[in-house]
């Protein structure tokens, strides 16, 4: 199964529809994320990632798709009317890989599915213990997380569950737009899916 990905495109979603995208043949795309700015985008986003012509869809919430946090049961009608999956805290198998999604992060000013380390860690334990794709907004700590002042900023709860996770092929992410990139870690790839440093045009390609 091949697998394209990416987040953080901060309302420039368009500008990944290049020549390249349309001749990708994969079987799932993943938006992890960060595709608003502070909601000003959200029916333009849906109707773009719907139509793209790739069979299943994933999108999870980040910290500036307030339209998900806010109207949330609206904003799933009008993602399921456009052929999307979207996952809160949730799973979907597709050709017997379990996928599952979670938007929080560690709390950074006042933006939407933020929470402490004991909010996060009470989510992050509702992660299958058989999942063999994780999405997450964010990064675990120390794993592609620094930022441009070279702090790590991922999430310590996190990093805990993943260690318990014996089936995890892939962690999938972003966020943290300075640290773009793929490492793999005790046979699990992690990716910082991140796009609006890369121009918006590079997209994250792997296969499980």
């Amino acid at each position: 199964m091949k697998v394209l990905a990416f987040s953080d495109t901060h309302s420039l979603h368009k500008e990944l529809l290049t020549d390249e995208l349309k001749e990708k043949e994969a079987e799932v795309i993943i938006c992890a994320g960060d595709f608003s700015s502070n909601n000003n985008n959200f029916y333009d986003f849906a109707e773009w990632f719907g139509k793209l012509n790739i069979k299943h869809k994933i999108l999870i919430a980040g910290n500036h798709d307030e339209e998900l946090h806010y109207n949330k049961d609206s904003s799933k009608y009008i993602l399921k009317d456009n052929g999307i999956i979207y996952l809160e805290d949730s799973e979907i198998i597709i050709d017997n890989v379990k996928f599952y999604g979670s938007p929080w992060t560690p709390i950074y000013f006042h933006y939407s599915f933020m929470k402490t380390e004991t909010g996060l860690k009470v989510m992050f334990n509702k992660i299958p213990d058989d999942t063999n794709v994780l999405i997450t907004h964010g990064p675990a700590y120390k794993i592609l997380d620094k930022t441009n002042l070279n702090l790590n900023v991922g999430s310590y709860s996190l990093k805990n569950k993943i260690e318990t996770l014996k089936n995890l092929k892939h962690h999938v992410f972003g966020h943290i737009h300075t640290d773009f990139g793929t490492i793999i870690e005790n046979d699990i790839s992690f990716h910082n899916v991140s796009c609006i440093l890369k121009k918006n045009k590079f997209l994250t390609e792997f296969e499980i």
